[in-house]
């Protein structure tokens, strides 16, 4: 995860699936450093055109305390893939 020199303006989130197993537990990431107080807006930012999210909380709004304590899913079963994901103060 990356944060500018005020992380209660925002981060962005960077998850990569090298080489997954086969029936591995794929657990939620956990963020740290956010304010809990705070809102942030979701926002998967590496799809080409057209492309669809692959994360289920795309474009949403959640607080900085549930991005801390619950998560998010970022990873899959795919091999080689990526997730950049924006995380905006609202």
């Amino acid at each position: 995860m990356f944060s500018g020199t005020d992380r209660r303006t925002g981060s962005v989130v960077f998850a990569y699936d090298l080489n997954p197993r086969y029936g591995e537990q794929l657990p939620s990431v956990r963020l740290t450093g956010l304010a809990p107080d705070l809102r942030y807006r979701i926002r998967e930012i590496n799809l080409m055109p057209g492309q669809n999210p692959r994360i289920e909380h795309n474009d949403r709004v959640v607080s900085g305390d549930y991005l801390m304590k619950a998560g998010l899913k970022l990873f899959s079963t795919d091999r080689a893939r990526s997730v950049v994901v924006e995380l905006k103060a609202e």
